[in-house]
């Protein structure tokens, strides 16, 4: 994740550079640095934080912060395999243009324009247009980074029972995206993003089965009415250990399992890249147990020479 301390951000993707992993640099749209002194979050309750909106991103900044990055990219002969622009800016928790709203509100295709905060929201996805066209621009003009994949920033669909419960509001990803398309962002874009965490907080028969269907909910509500021409990639996935526990098993192993299989044998066509989810602020995601992920030192063994092996996303960037 990129952050203002420069020397941080370089380090990092060096250390990994050296070590022939991947990095795909993310960047959050949300992060104070890139709003000006005026810019005031909008309150936050439980679950849902104090978040910036969108719509106020101050694109100077952003810019030059972005450009700063590429000057030590550049220096360090430095390598990215992709950027991602944004997170989860269709949801509450990380738009503070989407307002709580007491039971949720989930805004579709048939009632979005029914919300007075809409035009706002949209107003933030000129913004991120915007951030999209100069990253797009800038890693071009960088003889190191030219070519390198612009990723839009992870969507979100979470259930409408949690939007309920912490009282947000959420866009619809295929609203979000058709409306996202119209301002012109597939001229910058090399492939979409959606998190996915599935649900299983109480006891199922065949969690299997539970996990795919809510992979393909999600993933056809997403893609609903849009080109396919662009693959997708799933920047953001995992099963808390909560999960587990609520379904009688100390293990996770399987769910994530489950997950790849499912990938690998139903939307190869359509998913490009996915990452799971590890925080190294949070132990509620985290995958990596007594130096093992998930428990087993055969994690990565069960998936050789799968069209989806499993990558580790570490979400903020750690001293190595």
């Amino acid at each position: 994740m990129l952050v203002p301390q420069m020397e941080k951000n370089w380090e990092v993707i060096e250390y990994f550079n050296k070590k022939n992993i991947n990095v795909v640099l993310f960047v959050l749209l949300s992060q104070q640095y890139l709003y000006g002194p005026e810019m005031k979050k909008r309150g936050g309750s439980g679950l849902v934080h104090d978040v910036a909106p969108l719509s106020e991103l101050d694109l100077s900044r952003f810019e030059d912060v972005f450009l700063k990055f590429l000057v030590g990219v550049e220096a360090r002969k430095l390598k990215l395999a992709a950027v991602q622009i944004g997170n989860e800016f269709n949801s509450a928790d990380f738009n503070g243009d989407l307002p709580l709203i007491q039971g949720g509100a989930v805004l579709s295709a048939k009632t979005y324009r029914e919300y007075s905060f809409w035009s706002k929201f949209e107003g933030g996805l000129n913004k991120l247009v915007e951030a999209v066209r100069f990253t797009r621009t800038a890693l071009n003009e960088t003889s190191q980074t030219r070519g390198t994949p612009v990723i839009l920033g992870g969507l979100a669909r979470p259930s409408n029972e949690w939007l309920s419960q912490v009282n947000a509001s959420l866009v619809e990803p295929g609203v979000a995206l058709r409306t996202l398309r119209e301002l012109g962002i597939d001229r910058y874009v090399d492939a979409y993003a959606v998190h996915i965490y599935p649900r299983l907080t109480e006891p199922v028969d065949d969690a299997g089965g539970a996990i795919a269907s809510q992979v393909t909910s999600i993933l056809n509500e997403a893609r609903d009415g849009i080109d396919k021409s662009k693959p997708w990639w799933i920047t953001e996935w995992g099963f808390p250990k909560s999960f587990a526990r609520a379904n009688g098993s100390n293990s996770r192993l399987g769910y994530y399992l489950s997950f790849l299989s499912i990938l690998s044998q139903h939307w190869s066509e359509v998913v490009q890249a996915s990452f799971i989810f590890d925080w190294n602020e949070s132990k509620v995601y985290g995958v990596w147990d007594g130096g093992s992920v998930l428990g087993t030192d055969g994690f990565f063994a069960h998936q050789e020479g799968s069209r989806f092996p499993p990558t580790i996303k570490q979400q903020s960037p750690s001293n190595p």
